[in-house]
C-alpha cells in the first residue's frame, strides 16, 4: 500500500509544480533571488504550523546534529543554489524549457542511486523514464512553437499599426505646412503639437513578469544557451540534494525534513537580503549624490509594487511547488526508489 501511495505522490507532485511554475512565471515582478527568498520562507512558515500540530514530544530525538547538518547541505544544494538556477532557468527560457529540462532528474537519480545508494532500476523502469521525457518534451515544444508563432504574428502587427501612425502623422504635417507656409509663428508649432498623436511610452521592465520581460525583448541565442544550462545545472543540483536528504533524513517525517530545509534556505537568504540592504542604505547615507541613486527594486529585495492579484496568484504558485510538491515528493523518496 505504501509502495502505490509513492507512486501516486511522485505522479502528482509534477502536476503540482507545472501548476505553480505558471503562476510564477505570469505573476513574478521580482528576480529570482527574491522569488527564492519568498517561496522558502513562505513555505517554512506552512510546514512550521504542520510540525508543530503533528510531531510529538518523543520524536524529537531523532534530529540529531549530523542528521541536521547533512539536510542543511542538501537545502544549500537543492534550494538555495538548485532552486536558484530554476527560476532563473525560467526567467531565461520560460516555464515550459525548464519543464522538459527538468524531465532528466529521474535520470540522473537513477544514476546516483545505482552507484550511491545500490539501486537497482528493472528495465521496464527505464523504458517508462524514456517515453516520459520523450512525451514531455513532445508537447513542450510543440507548445512552444505554437506560441512563437503567435508572437511573430503579433510583432508583425504591432509594426504594421505603427507603420499605419507614421504614415497618418506624415500626412497631417504635410497638409498642416501647406496650410501656413508664410507663418512661423510659435502659434503654429502649438498647433501642430496638438494634431499630433501622443507617443507611447515604452513600458518598463521594473514591473513586468517573466513572460512580459520575454516578450518585450528579442532573445539572443547565448541567452537561450545560458538558460538552458542553468536549468540543466538545477537538476544536478537537486539530485545530490535529493540523494543526501534520503540517506540522512530516513527517520524523519516528510513536515519535519521540508521544515529543516526550507527553513534553513530562508534564513539563510534572508539574513543574505538584510546585510545588503542595510549596506545599500549606509551608502546612501552618506553619499551626497544618494538622490540620483536608480528607485528600481533591487535583486535581493522583494518587488513590493506588486499588485496584490500578482502576491496572491504567486503565493498560490508557493503552494503548489514549495509546499505541496516537495511534501509528496519526500514521502514517495522514502517509498519507492531515487529514479521514480
Amino acid at each position: 500500500m505504501t509502495f502505490a501511495l509513492g507512486i501516486v505522490s511522485a505522479l502528482v507532485a509534477p502536476l503540482s509544480m507545472v501548476l505553480g511554475f505558471v503562476l510564477w512565471d505570469n505573476h513574478w515582478t521580482g528576480s529570482p533571488f527574491a522569488l527564492n527568498l519568498y517561496k522558502c520562507n513562505l513555505a517554512a512558515l506552512g510546514f512550521t504550523l504542520v510540525v508543530a500540530c503533528t510531531t510529538s514530544a518523543g520524536s524529537s530525538g531523532i534530529m540529531t546534529l549530523r542528521n541536521v547538518g547533512f539536510l542543511m547541505l542538501s537545502s544549500f544544494l537543492g534550494i538555495l543554489v538548485g532552486d536558484w538556477a530554476w527560476l532563473e532557468g525560467m526567467r531565461l527560457v520560460g516555464a515550459k524549457k525548464v519543464i522538459v529540462v527538468d524531465s532528466l532528474k529521474p535520470f540522473m537519480g537513477a544514476m546516483l542511486g545505482h552507484f550511491l545508494l545500490n539501486e537497482r532500476m528493472p528495465r521496464m523502469g527505464w523504458l517508462g523514464l524514456i517515453l516520459t521525457v520523450g512525451g514531455v518534451a513532445l508537447v513542450g515544444l510543440e507548445h512552444e512553437e505554437t506560441h512563437n508563432d503567435e508572437t511573430k504574428k503579433n510583432h508583425v502587427d504591432q509594426e504594421s499599426s505603427l507603420m499605419a501612425s507614421l504614415k497618418d502623422e506624415t500626412t497631417g504635417k504635410k497638409a498642416l505646412l501647406a496650410q501656413e507656409t508664410d507663418q512661423l509663428l510659435p502659434t503654429t508649432n502649438h498647433a501642430s503639437a496638438t494634431h499630433r498623436p501622443p507617443l507611447k511610452e515604452k513600458t518598463s521592465n521594473a514591473n513586468s513578469s517573466f513572460a512580459e520581460q520575454r516578450q518585450q525583448r528579442q532573445q539572443s541565442t547565448a541567452e537561450l544557451c545560458y538558460g538552458l544550462a542553468v536549468s540543466f545545472s538545477n537538476v544536478i543540483f537537486h539530485t545530490f540534494g535529493a540523494l543526501i536528504t534520503k540517506k540522512y533524513g530516513a527517520e524523519m517525517t516528510t513536515w519535519e525534513i521540508c521544515w529543516i530545509r526550507f527553513g534553513f534556505a530562508g534564513i539563510v537568504m534572508m539574513v543574505f537580503s538584510l546585510a545588503l540592504w542595510i549596506q545599500q542604505w549606509t551608502m546612501k547615507a552618506t553619499t551626497l549624490t544618494g538622490s540620483n541613486l536608480t528607485s528600481s527594486t533591487p535583486w535581493y529585495l522583494l518587488p513590493l509594487n506588486a499588485s496584490l492579484s500578482s502576491w496572491l496568484s504567486v503565493s498560490a504558485g508557493v503552494a503548489f511547488v514549495s509546499f505541496l510538491q516537495p511534501a509528496l515528493t519526500n514521502y514517495a523518496l522514502f517509498q519507492i526508489s531515487l529514479a521514480l
